[in-house]
């Protein structure tokens, strides 16, 4: 399978291909008890884009968008294999800054790194 097959994380653009350690977690359907969740998941990726309604939300459970298992914090998982995320799981930024291998940290200028790590 090429590289071009496999999903990227709609955060940092790792595939499966790059690390086979990583787990996947599709987003949530909106749907009335994952409204919030989904939200979250969407203004994390996204943080400048509108995801007040339903429809927005719903069209990347849709087309089958992931964020892989290093923007969760571990104690969002079932348990350490970090396969499965608890049912209230939302992305957090403090896993990504403390990942010296993620694309996060290559890609951004060694100023803004060190000034996101400082304030943590």
């Amino acid at each position: 399978m090429s590289v071009n097959n496999y999903r990227k994380c709609a955060k940092c653009g790792k595939t499966r291909a790059e690390d086979m350690t990583v787990t996947y977690h599709r987003f949530p359907n909106p749907g009335k008890d994952n409204n919030t969740k989904a939200h979250a998941w969407a203004k994390y990726c996204w943080p400048n884009d509108d995801w007040s309604s339903r429809e927005s939300l719903y069209s990347l459970h849709k087309i089958n968008k992931v964020l892989c298992g290093r923007h969760f914090h571990s104690s969002q998982f079932y348990d350490s294999t970090r396969k499965k995320l608890s049912k209230f799981a939302v992305p957090e930024l403090t896993d990504l800054l403390n990942d010296k291998t993620n694309v996060f940290n290559q890609n951004a200028a060694p100023s803004t790194v060190a000034g996101l790590q400082s304030k943590s």
